[in-house]
């Protein structure tokens, strides 16, 4: 009842005040509708952060990923609420107290402590706190502390009232009078703490360096230190703050991890900084007027209310803020400024303004239409409005020409003051504003005429940087009077820009330098090669691909920005600048508003202001964020992950537990993991990784699933792991689940066995059949086998005769095969040469033969071509009766007809034939054969002998040279030589005459060969009894010699 009255009476207060919105927190609501629920009183923490809330239906677990309703007997509504780090969970309802835990199959069953109490407390009023303190719980009523440890409950009897137990530093106090009693060793001492009257207090809070925060009912906020002296040990921190929340009552304060403190009011949560300044206020227009009532900072250090219908968390664990329309912001931020003790928003709509210390924006009258951008320069600032340029002085706002329109973008030299430059949208060039006196001038600027929507002044350099939204750069020097362009270069892709498109001048002044935000990183002009250059430090930080939208300076040279990592994300950024000069990418506290995107765009524009308190806003479409830097924060905290669940099969085998082994039936080899990771901060963003060792081989893509599902796993151990990555991209450490399947049962070593048994008895079996027929038909098969012995018998000599037959002929078939390919190969190879040898002279003899008939030559003429005439003939008339000699002998026409014969006559007559044909060769020919040589051959045959070899002598003997015609004998052969000193054989060639291979040479004065000479020379040789052979030394002679028998 007392909670209903407080919470209408709070509703009915901000009713009745104007609506005040502060500097928001991120905050996340959860509706009964979600929870499925009734009204909640209060919440705690348990074991891997799972939250537990105090419901009317019982108690509520959540998890990040589910809500669950653990009813309690009886269906009582919980009133206290404690939960240790196993996950007991304390409760108590009226006239009753205990605990809860989980059993064996997952559910909670509860156990009442009332009964270990002496009999006569039994009786118990209703126990509305219960704390944890080491190995101590105690439990709060009325009237009444129970102590309870090790089984056992330490009744006192105390009658505390408001504020009851205050833990605090990891202790316990109770508040007595004018000091706080601490809690040690199960009972309470009197500490150092001393505050005046008791009923003056109306919280108490834990603070930094073991100090305390006061909250009196006089709306002051004290510090107290109890180890300082009493005389000094208590500072007003704040005083009358009441006036922050317009007068609305105040409930509690706490300090909390990030180093603020909070006051809860009725309807306002105020955050202060240790000196005294606001840091956040979150008014009635957030909160819907709710009531607030029991809360707590989670392990994340994000606070939880519970407030009746719906519970609360609010963020404080980020340094990010953010301003929208219920701070008086209602169009898209385009550019923003401060200057004096004024922040400036211009927009879709115009600009809006807010003093420092106050939280709503409001619009400058008068000033309706778009605010490009806000320039701060000479102690003043001006704004680039739709409507001209506008020079804006605290709450008020003066157009400085009424002739002005769509102006984009303003620069100026800070060596220059009262002039200014600036752009104005889809109009040509440049313009130039000029104070002189209490008017400003304008003129557009000579010798430009590109269009371009931002301008930027190098003051170092002297130059004016504009930016074409898809073209490039251009950078431009002026003329004293500021009104022309004397010096004009353009930069695009060709100049060392990645791309035409989405190209913004900076002037970093702290590193004095200018930069160009691309879509591949930030550039830099390199006033030496005139080229636009990456920046290999930034950009090695920012890595590959990240396009950067807009970016700030601030004085200590780190770079905060706005930019986007194709299908990932667009986010603003912080490069830290380390002290080597390098840069650090942070992006972690900005995962907080970082937006998924597929494709890439390059029409992003995010302002970025960086105050001179330090903050940092960006302006990211209707909102305002804020990011403190100076807040602590606990992104490097880990984060945990647990396995809830396991099925195998339709069997839970594992409820909330980790790093378990158990063993399943083969049968139940199909598995479902569920897990969480029990972040309750923006759970949805939780991905989560997973890996069955055993099974895969690396780990799954990071998916926002919670369950994990194999099928059909073979016998075999297992273990499975699962991590989880938050939106910080902070990964914690992988938890187990292993298990282990046994084989099926025909798997098994009894049902080896069995296999076994069975097998050799069936084996046995066979084997004894088998035998049995073999043996019967053996005796049938011998039967058959004797009389097929005989037939075959008889078969085989008759095959065998045949076999002799066929083999006799297929070797006389195979002789007659090689012999023909012998022939065949031989006669292309001849006809190839003879049809070239005889084609040459008789052509040339035709070719005399016409010129005379035509008169072409004369009788002279004729004459001394009769030599060349007749040796080709000569030559002729040889090859053909060689020729004729081997055809005959090839078809077996040729008969060898020996008879005794006088060789002297057959060299003599060769002697004769080739006598002038040496002597026009200047050869000297000599015959050693003496008369009356007896010898017993075919005489035409060894006449075509003698004179191929003679032939072939003159034909390779040099003018100069010797041919020797000579003869050996003995009582069986006569031998016949034919020496020269030609050019003589190499041993090649000396082999390819003897296999019979034809190949011809050309003579010393270019006469020709047919390749037969040797071959019939041999051939006739051999085939009158005698041998060939050839003795030669190359450019020394050659002597070839051959027999024949001297008689029959």
């Amino acid at each position: 009842m007392n909670k209903f009255l407080i919470g209408v009476t709070g509703l009915l207060f901000c009713l009745l005040h104007l609506n005040v919105c502060g500097q928001q927190l991120f905050i996340r609501r959860y509706v009964a509708d979600e929870y499925k629920a009734g009204m909640t009183y209060g919440m705690t923490q348990g074991e891997y952060g799972v939250l537990y809330v105090a419901n009317g239906d019982g108690v509520l677990r959540y998890d990040g990923h589910e809500w669950q309703t653990i009813i309690l007997p009886n269906h009582e509504s919980p009133v206290g609420l404690s939960v240790d780090s196993v996950g007991r969970i304390y409760v108590s309802v009226p006239g009753d107290f205990g605990y809860m835990q989980k059993n064996d199959s997952g559910s909670y069953k509860y156990q009442s402590l009332v009964p270990l109490l002496p009999l006569k407390y039994q009786h118990v009023s209703t126990v509305n706190n219960i704390v944890q303190v080491g190995e101590y719980i105690l439990f709060l009523s009325e009237d009444h502390l129970y102590v309870y440890t090790n089984g056992k409950i330490k009744v006192m009897d105390l009658s505390l009232g408001y504020p009851g137990i205050i833990k605090i530093h990891n202790h316990v106090y109770i508040l007595r009078e004018d000091a706080l009693y601490i809690f040690k060793d199960g009972d309470f001492e009197l500490s150092h703490f001393q505050i005046g009257n008791k009923s003056d207090i109306r919280s108490i809070s834990g603070f930094s360096h073991n100090r305390f925060l006061v909250l009196d009912f006089n709306d002051r906020l004290w510090i107290v230190d109890p180890a300082a002296d009493k005389t000094a040990n208590k500072r007003l921190l704040l005083d009358n703050i009441g006036t922050y929340v317009k007068g609305a009552e105040l409930y509690d304060v706490t300090f909390l991890d990030n180093g603020l403190i909070a006051i809860v009011a009725e309807g306002n949560i105020v955050f202060f900084r240790e000196d005294g300044s606001v840091a956040h206020h979150i008014g009635p227009d957030v909160l819907r007027y709710i009531y607030l009532g029991e809360f707590f900072e989670d392990d994340a250090h994000n606070m939880w209310f519970a407030c009746g219908r719906e519970m609360l968390q609010i963020c404080t664990s980020s340094p990010l803020s953010y301003y929208n329309d219920l701070n008086g912001i209602h169009h898209k931020i385009f550019s923003l400024g401060e200057t004096g003790n004024f922040q400036y928003v211009g927009s879709g709509w115009g600009y809006y303004y807010r003093e420092k210390g106050t939280t709503q924006f409001l619009p400058f009258h008068g000033v309706d239409g778009a605010g490009w951008s806000l320039y701060n320069i000479h102690n003043k600032l001006y704004a680039a409005h739709e409507t001209g340029v506008w020079e804006v002085q605290g709450k008020t706002a003066v157009r400085l020409r009424d002739d002005q329109d769509g102006v984009s973008s303003i620069c100026g030299f800070k060596n220059k003051p009262g002039r200014l430059i600036y752009a104005i949208s889809y109009t040509p060039g440049i313009f130039l504003m000029e104070k002189k006196g209490d008017r400003w001038s304008k003129k557009k600027v000579k010798g430009f005429e590109a269009n371009c929507n931002t301008v930027t002044a190098d003051d170092e350099r002297g130059y004016i940087w504009t930016s074409h939204p898809n073209k490039g750069i251009y950078k431009l020097r002026l003329n004293e009077a500021m009104d022309s362009v004397i010096e004009s270069k353009f930069f695009d892709s060709r100049n060392g820009l990645p791309s035409n498109l989405n190209n913004k001048v900076y002037r970093l002044e702290a590193s004095n330098k200018i930069v160009v935000a691309t879509i591949e990183g930030i550039y830099t002009y390199n006033d030496k090669t005139e080229r636009i250059e990456a920046d290999k430090k930034i950009n090695a930080a920012l890595g590959p691909n990240f396009c950067i939208y807009t970016l700030a300076e601030n004085q200590a040279g780190d770079i905060y920005f706005c930019g986007a990592i194709p299908h990932v994300k667009q986010t603003p950024g912080l490069l830290k600048k380390q002290s080597d000069g390098s840069f650090k990418l942070v992006l972690t506290p900005f995962n907080k508003v970082a937006k998924k995107i597929e494709e890439l765009r390059v029409d992003v524009d995010v302002p970025i202001l960086i105050s001179r308190d330090g903050n940092v806003y960006f302006g990211d479409d209707l909102t305002l964020v804020k990011y403190d830097s100076k807040q602590k924060s606990f992104y490097d905290e880990p984060i945990y992950v647990a396995v809830k669940n396991v099925w195998a099969g339709d069997s839970l085998i594992l409820k909330n537990k980790n790093d378990q082994s158990v063993n399943v039936p083969f049968t139940r080899n199909n598995f479902k993991f569920q897990f969480a990771s029990f972040l309750l901060e923006d759970p949805e963003k939780i991905t989560y990784q997973h890996k069955l060792i055993g099974f895969d081989d690396k780990w799954s893509d990071w998916t926002s699933s919670h369950e994990a599902i194999y099928t059909n796993l073979s016998q075999g151990s297992y273990t499975f792991s699962v991590r989880a990555k938050d939106q910080y991209d902070r990964i914690s450490k992988p938890v187990t689940f292993s298990f282990y399947i046994h084989p099926p049962w025909y798997k098994t070593i009894w049902a080896y066995c069995a296999d076994a048994i069975l097998l050799a008895a069936l084996m046995y079996f066979i084997a004894k059949v088998y035998t049995w027929r073999v043996r019967a038909q053996k005796i049938k098969l011998q039967q058959r086998v004797d009389l097929q012995n005989q037939e075959l018998l008889a078969q085989n000599e008759e095959l065998s005769a045949i076999n002799e037959e066929v083999y006799s002929k297929n070797e006389a078939i195979s002789d007659q095969a090689k012999e023909l390919e012998r022939l065949n190969f031989t006669k292309d190879k001849l006809f190839s040469i003879v049809s070239h040898d005889l084609r040459g002279p008789v052509r040339q003899v035709q070719d005399v033969l016409d010129l005379m008939d035509r008169n072409y030559i004369s009788a002279d003429e004729f004459q001394t071509m009769m030599p060349r005439l007749r040796e080709n003939i000569r030559h002729t008339s040889n090859l053909t009766e060689n020729l004729l000699y081997w055809a005959r002998q090839q078809m077996d026409g040729l008969q060898v007809k020996a008879s005794v014969f006088d060789l002297r006559v057959i060299v003599e007559e060769n002697f004769r034939l080739f006598k002038s044909m040496a002597e026009n060769k200047g050869i000297v020919l000599t015959n050693f054969v003496e008369p009356t040589l007896w010898v017993y051959a075919d005489s035409d045959m060894m006449r075509l002998v003698l004179r191929n070899l003679i032939s072939n002598a003159i034909k390779f003997t040099s003018n100069g040279g010797k041919i020797m015609i000579g003869y050996n004998r003995d009582q069986e052969y006569t031998m016949i030589f034919v020496e020269d000193t030609g050019t003589g054989l190499g041993k090649d060639e000396i082999l390819m005459l003897f296999r019979n291979e034809q190949f011809t040479k050309y003579g010393t004065s270019g006469e020709k060969g047919s390749g037969l000479g040797f071959s019939l020379c041999r051939e006739f040789t051999e085939r009158n009894g005698g041998t060939i052979t050839v003795e030669s030394e190359l450019d020394k002679g050659t002597k070839i010699s051959f027999t024949m028998p001297n008689d029959a």
